[in-house]
């Protein structure tokens, strides 16, 4: 998803057990109504940006397959555009975060093969001040290659957060250059919902090593 608490959009996901959506839904505060549908289903994708300024990118569908994308999305609040900015590297369940839709980080994952986990980080940038369409970039490497881990934060001051090669708590900051590894999770865990900055973060849930957990 993309946005804050009182403007939010949800799009793509799995409708059991196979099918991978194409469907979103905006938040106002207090309800979910029908937005435009994505020109592909998709899940396990990364986002960032905000409601009316949004882009996906990456993710995977056609189970069981599950092949990775390196496609992004932008959306504009009303209509779905795929960007020509491709990924270098395809991949799904990876950390993405950024403050705008300009501003993403792409860290992490797993790639079309499968193993080994991705370590490799992709930063895009965008200007309205040139006439050259943006373009991802590589960035600096984690220093632990995982996949489904958490992420927050902006472009040049991100946090990732657990993961599983297995299931691990290892936290790192980047500054936009490199990863450092920092304090880790005191639990151990997959998947879990992240939200916040690189110094207020917020690691909720998820699945430490099996079955699944309500700590935050």
């Amino acid at each position: 998803g993309l946005g804050i608490q009182t403007a939010a959009i949800s799009c793509g996901g799995r409708s059991p057990p196979t099918t991978s959506l194409t469907a979103a839904e905006d938040y106002d505060g207090s309800a979910w109504t029908a937005a435009a549908s994505m020109p592909e289903g998709k899940e396990f994708q990364g986002g960032s940006g905000s409601q009316a300024a949004g882009t996906i990118f990456g993710g995977t569908n056609n189970y069981p397959s599950y092949p990775a994308f390196n496609t992004k999305l932008d959306y504009d609040g009303s209509t779905w555009s795929t960007s020509p900015a491709t990924l270098a590297t395809a991949r799904k369940v990876f950390g993405g975060q950024g403050g705008t839709s300009a501003d993403v980080l792409c860290a992490g994952g797993v790639s079309p093969s499968g193993s080994p986990y991705v370590t490799n980080t992709e930063e895009f940038n965008n200007s309205i001040n040139t006439i050259t369409a943006g373009a991802w970039a590589s960035g600096g490497n984690l220093n632990t290659g995982r996949y489904m881990l958490g992420g927050c934060g902006l472009q040049a001051a991100a946090l990732a957060f657990g993961g599983t090669t297995p299931s691990t708590g290892k936290t790192e900051s980047y500054d936009g250059t490199s990863w450092t590894e920092v304090g880790d999770l005191s639990t151990a865990r997959e998947e879990p919902g992240s939200a916040g900055t690189q110094t207020a973060a917020l690691c909720i849930g998820g699945q430490p090593g099996g079955g699944a957990t309500t700590d935050t």
